[in-house]
């Protein structure tokens, strides 16, 4: 959950707290990115341990042979895994049994 936390931080900023103008032509597209930048360059922080704390989960579950080896799995059968995954996560959002 910590990985996303620098994104739900910049969705704050962006609703409810209004930091960023809704863009409706090109000129307030411009205002946007000038005022977004500011926000995202104070997450950085964040962001590093993010991906610092991404990078010990994948040392660790490979370590622990958690985590299947790139070669095992094909990228066809990975995609129809996460296909799957979501497809079932939609169903139990929607209090269907699968």
């Amino acid at each position: 959950m910590i990985i996303t936390l620098p994104f739900a931080l910049l969705l704050l900023d962006y609703w409810p707290l209004a930091h960023l103008p809704i863009p409706e032509d090109s000129e307030n597209t411009s205002l946007f990115f000038k005022k977004l930048w500011p926000l995202v360059l104070e997450k950085i922080p964040l962001f590093l341990l993010s991906a610092g704390s991404a990078y010990v989960t994948v040392l660790a579950q490979a370590q622990s042979n958690a985590i299947a080896v790139k070669g095992i799995l094909t990228f066809p059968v990975r995609l129809a895994n996460a296909l799957w995954s979501y497809l079932l996560y939609i169903l139990k959002g929607l209090g269907l049994r699968a």
